[in-house]
């Protein structure tokens, strides 16, 4: 499962994009992101912009909104689907970070 998480902007710049963590797991977990749906939303809930994202990184476009983004907006993740050389595509629950 994602645990939803609260980032300043500034963690995203650093790294914008998804990759599969499983803490204390000694499993080697060959997944990959590989299309994803972002969201952003204003915290009185209106959606600002939202996007079809193949790969696992958001760039270009996705970055200026997120500069955007102030305390309580929300960047939202939905429909993340994962690839792994011995599975099939995998699609993950919405993974949602609140901006402090």
């Amino acid at each position: 499962g994602l645990a939803d998480t609260v980032m300043a902007t500034s963690q995203i710049f650093t790294d914008p994009s998804l990759s599969i963590f499983i803490p204390n797991c000694d499993f080697d977990f060959d997944a990959k992101v590989v299309s994803f749906k972002v969201t952003f939303k204003r915290k009185i809930g209106t959606v600002l912009k939202v996007y079809d994202v193949k790969g696992n990184k958001m760039s270009g476009e996705h970055l200026i909104v997120t500069k955007q983004l102030v305390t309580g907006d929300k960047i939202i993740f939905t429909d993340v689907k994962l690839q792994c050389a011995d599975c099939s595509v995998l699609k993950l629950k919405t993974l949602t970070i609140t901006i402090k």
